[in-house]
């Protein structure tokens, strides 16, 4: 990813590179798991630096998971004042 760079105007290639990684995998850091039949790397895992469809994946998964969006009402009276 050091050397990626998405915005809008390429966002159907990191869609593309996504959906493609998903199908391969059934969940994060799939290219590590040794049950995985489309797992490229050799048997030491650390012996190789991971594909850039991986880390993109396990980036947009860390992203989803972590990143919290519920709403708080500093002011338990007034509703309409929203803090995310």
């Amino acid at each position: 990813m050091e050397y990626a760079h998405f915005d809008l105007d390429n966002l159907n290639e990191l869609q593309q590179e996504l959906t493609e990684n998903c199908r391969l995998g059934t969940g994060p850091m799939s290219d590590l798991d040794p049950n995985n039949v489309h797992n490229n790397q050799s048997q030491n895992p650390k012996s190789k630096r991971r594909d850039q469809q991986y880390i993109c994946r396990d980036f947009v998964t860390a992203l989803s998971l972590c990143h919290n969006v519920t709403p708080t009402f500093p002011d338990d009276t007034d509703k309409s004042i929203v803090e995310f």
